[in-house]
């Protein structure tokens, strides 16, 4: 049961039992504070040690070698505090036994005075020492707030960065993966269209052969303008442009080229200069009459001179004064606008262009009219022309003029493959790969005595090859 404490002005110090005949010292010390509350056992506890150890400062300050006597132990006091008469050995009256007992404990005050009390112990053991470091709680508190700020703002600037950084690099691996797709399916694409080219050249080697029991070719007809190939990776369409499609770039009569200037569209006068320049090129060189146009090739930087002979390549018609490479090369994949090397070619023919291959400028520069040549171009978008009968009727009706026109190809061709790959899903991707060459097919053909002609050697020779076109 909690006790109350008498009020009283002085405090005692008890003597232990272990020393019955130690005289009794009467240590004065600070009054206690006045509580009217009970204290309970382990209440008593910290306060009884705070008490000792102020008592122990005070008393060893005066007395030094008594210090050690005026200090009771924890246990006792709490001995004491439970049973005051086994607790000491009481020298006095029942009065002065009940408040012995009683005062041992040194209560003072309540929780509150109590940690006032230890920490102004624990001031004077410390502040001797480091009296700058005791900051407040509070100031602790806010400055440790302030470093969990700056830490966390840091730590969201470092993963902001990281992000910036890894989206960079995604996607730029991103791209450099769609690229290097393209390349891949360009360069399958690529092969696709080569052995395309391969093919196609045997149907055109084996059309006059293999033929089916109507007597019609298998593999090609003369004046087919195409043929649409399937392969296990794709599908080809490959042109088959015979050079009688167009003119002789060599023998063209000027008035040919300049009527297949102006179909292409260019103005009458700029057709009329390139013209002159086209026929100069293939002329010889007058020592007595110099060309207009040598000096404007000696002050193109590299310099060079016309070749004054023959066209060896179709390519020279970049160098003549006037053809640019949108006149030269036109729009012929896309079917738009065609250009000089889709009309004009030294392999070109002499007489006759063919019918079904040749382009609508070409057939006007071969005599035709603006008219007829619309005429045969609708018509053959229907179907081509690949009937003889067919044919002849036809350029009956068209008059004279349709005397220009002939069926089917010689030896040399323009094979243009377009190929397109197949995707996992069997369609046809968008991407387009286009190859060009132009071979020479000979066929098999006895020797002429009369003519003193060899025996021809059948096979396929490629003249020139076109990576793209």
């Amino acid at each position: 049961m909690p006790t109350s404490l008498p009020q009283s002005t002085a405090a005692y110090t008890l003597v232990p039992a272990s020393a019955p005949n130690a005289p009794v010292r009467e240590t004065r010390v600070a009054p206690p504070l006045r509580s009217a509350h009970a204290a309970t056992v382990p209440e008593l506890v910290p306060s009884a040690q705070a008490a000792t150890r102020a008592a122990v400062v005070r008393g060893s300050a005066k007395h030094p070698a008594q210090a050690p006597t005026h200090a009771a132990t924890v246990p006792e006091l709490v001995r004491s505090a439970q049973a005051p008469t086994r607790g000491a050995v009481v020298r006095g009256s029942a009065k002065h036994h009940a408040q012995a007992a009683t005062r041992g404990a040194v209560v003072r005050g309540s929780a509150k005075h109590h940690a006032q009390a230890a920490t102004r112990a624990a001031v004077v053991r410390g502040s001797t020492k480091k009296p700058a470091q005791a900051p407040t709680r509070g100031a602790v508190v806010r400055g440790s707030t302030k470093h969990r700020g700056s830490a966390l703002l840091t730590v969201l600037w470092l993963s902001a960065a990281l992000a910036a950084i890894g989206i960079s690099v995604a996607s730029t691996v991103r791209t450099e993966t769609e690229r290097t797709a393209t390349n891949v399916d360009d360069t399958k694409a690529y092969f696709l269209a080569r052995g395309a080219i391969e093919q196609a050249a045997l149907h055109v080697f084996w059309g006059r052969f293999y033929t089916s029991d109507t007597g019609q070719p298998l593999y090609y007809r003369p004046g087919t303008p195409a043929l649409d190939l399937a392969f296990p990776g794709g599908e080809v369409h490959v042109e088959i442009i015979p050079e009688t499609a167009k003119l002789n770039l060599n023998s063209a009569l000027p008035q040919s080229i300049l009527r297949l200037l102006e179909a292409l569209g260019l103005p009458p006068d700029r057709a009329i200069q390139i013209t002159s320049a086209i026929v100069d090129w293939r002329t010889p060189r007058d020592p007595l009459r110099p060309s207009p146009f040598d000096a404007f090739y000696s002050a193109q930087r590299p310099t060079f001179s016309a070749r004054h002979a023959s066209f060896q390549e179709n390519e020279e018609l970049l160098l003549v004064q006037g053809i640019t490479p949108d006149i030269y090369y036109g729009t012929s994949l896309s079917g738009e606008r065609a250009g000089l090397r889709d009309c004009i070619s030294v392999f070109g023919t002499n007489g006759g262009v063919e019918i079904n291959t040749a382009q609508p400028a070409t057939l006007i520069a071969a005599g035709l009219s603006p008219e007829d040549a619309s005429s045969i171009v609708r018509l053959r978008a229907n179907h081509p022309i690949i009937d003889p009968t067919e044919f002849y009727k036809l350029v009956q009706s068209l008059g004279p003029s349709a005397n220009a026109l002939v069926l089917g190809g010689k030896t040399i061709y323009t094979l243009r493959a377009t190929a397109r790959l197949r995707q996992p899903d069997g369609k046809l991707s968008d991407l387009r790969r286009t190859a060009a060459a132009l071979v020479k097919v000979t066929w098999p053909a006895p020797a002429d005595p009369e003519t003193d002609t060899p025996a021809k050697i059948p096979g396929i020779e490629v003249l020139r090859w076109y990576d793209r076109q």
